[in-house]
């Protein structure tokens, strides 16, 4: 970054100029045998300031040596050949007056100097060091391209009108150097290096290097972040005590619980005051453990359903039908002056009770025992859960009568 000054530099780093866009034209000598020799030179139309100008000066000394152009009067002609538009008029404007005694070499040399003013101050090399010397290698830059970037500028500058002397090869290297960011440089001079000893292409090399590595360690961390980020993002896996499904390793959509008051019963999967088996709740449902029961064994045809969801009494499906007052009717539900929801019993009266048989939900028990398909009267008017080898069946739990045709059974 560069910081503020009186005057802005006449050339900046990030300079939109091209010089691939510029305009050519052909410059060309004559030998003594009658050969020509043609070169294309770029033309400089006073766009793009004292950088272009400068650029357009290099190609054109270069096409000069190659051309053998050393006369003074052929160089101030054919430069005015590469000129157009405002900078040929301001060039005429230096050089009209001159007779052809007058344009030498020297007086060429001098002559682009003050064209020079044209498009910068006279101390333009003195604002161009200090803006050099505050460069800092940009962060997507490649550090042999900003190293080039570095020497144009540092050549140009030298070139430049001003009071500082130009910048020799070790003070070039000492501010190309410094441009670079300042742990590259800690690790340089820590390696035991020294700039004066070394050339700039292995100052450069070693900051390629140091480019390399500070890339490779920047993506790594990027993929670390990335992957703590996608963590967090993504549903969890793993132990899940209270979470959905809690308690269970494996998959699961992750979500923590943050109840206040998660359920003791269901591993927090919602709220305890929300839970159908608390009765405090809104959601209480006291049946909703008593399911369907087992299909019992009987004599004749296929036995009763049991106790079917909450507590309703349920006809198996056999030739048998239920006596309820003196009618025959499939029984969908005890009478309703009988019945009550308490678990494990089941209502009855003195009655003649059908072949059905009764079991629980309770357990995985073998079928209850079945009743006589006709003749038995109890007179007991609740039954309690009693499991025994043969499996679950209703009993009042003590001593009890029960007879069929009249006699104990």
């Amino acid at each position: 970054m560069s910081r503020e000054y009186v005057r802005e530099p006449c050339i900046k780093y990030d300079s939109k100029f091209e010089h691939t866009k510029l305009e050519k034209t052909e410059i060309i000598q004559t030998w003594d045998d009658g050969t020509k020799t043609k070169k294309k030179c770029p033309v400089f139309t006073g766009d793009h300031g004292i950088e272009a100008l400068l650029y357009v000066e290099d190609r054109f000394n270069s096409i000069c040596r190659q051309l053998e152009i050393g006369d003074g009067e052929e160089m101030f002609d054919n430069f005015a050949e590469v000129l157009t538009n405002q900078a040929e008029d301001k060039w005429e404007t230096l050089t009209g007056n001159l007779t052809a005694q007058q344009k030498t070499a020297a007086r060429f040399e001098q002559t682009i100097k003050q064209f020079y003013l044209s498009y910068c101050d006279d101390d333009a090399r003195d604002t161009m060091f200090a803006y050099l010397r505050s460069l800092q290698k940009p962060y997507s830059v490649a550090a042999g391209i900003h190293a080039d970037r570095m020497e144009i500028l540092i050549k140009y500058a030298n070139k430049l009108p001003g009071m500082e002397p130009e910048m020799n090869d070790d003070q070039q290297k000492r501010v190309i150097f410094e441009s670079f960011p300042s742990k590259w440089q800690l690790a340089y001079i820590q390696s035991g290096r020294m700039i004066q000893s070394e050339s700039l292409v292995r100052i450069v090399q070693y900051m390629k290097d140091e480019k390399s590595f500070s890339d490779g360690a920047s993506n790594k961390r990027k993929r670390s972040d990335d992957d703590q980020q996608g963590n967090s993002n993504r549903q969890g896996r793993g132990n899940r005590s209270f979470m959905r499904g809690g308690g269970r390793n494996g998959r699961g959509r992750g979500r923590n619980n943050t109840r206040s008051n998660p359920c003791r019963i269901h591993a927090g999967r919602h709220d305890w005051s929300e839970c159908w088996d608390n009765e405090n709740s809104t959601n209480y449902r006291p049946n909703r453990h008593a399911g369907r029961g087992g299909r019992g064994r009987q004599h004749f045809g296929r036995g009763g359903r049991g106790f079917g969801r909450n507590n309703f009494y349920q006809s198996g499906r056999s030739n048998y039908q239920q006596q309820y007052h003196g009618q025959n009717q499939i029984q969908k539900g005890p009478p309703q002056d009988s019945y009550h929801n308490e678990p494990h019993h089941i209502p009855t009266s003195n009655s003649t009770v059908g072949a059905t048989t009764l079991s629980s939900h309770s357990g995985p028990y073998y079928p209850a025992r079945a009743a006589p398909s006709s003749g038995y009267a109890v007179d007991l008017h609740q039954y309690d859960l009693v499991r025994s080898e043969y499996g679950s069946a209703w009993s009042t739990g003590g001593h009890h009568n029960a007879t069929q045709n009249g006699r104990p059974y």
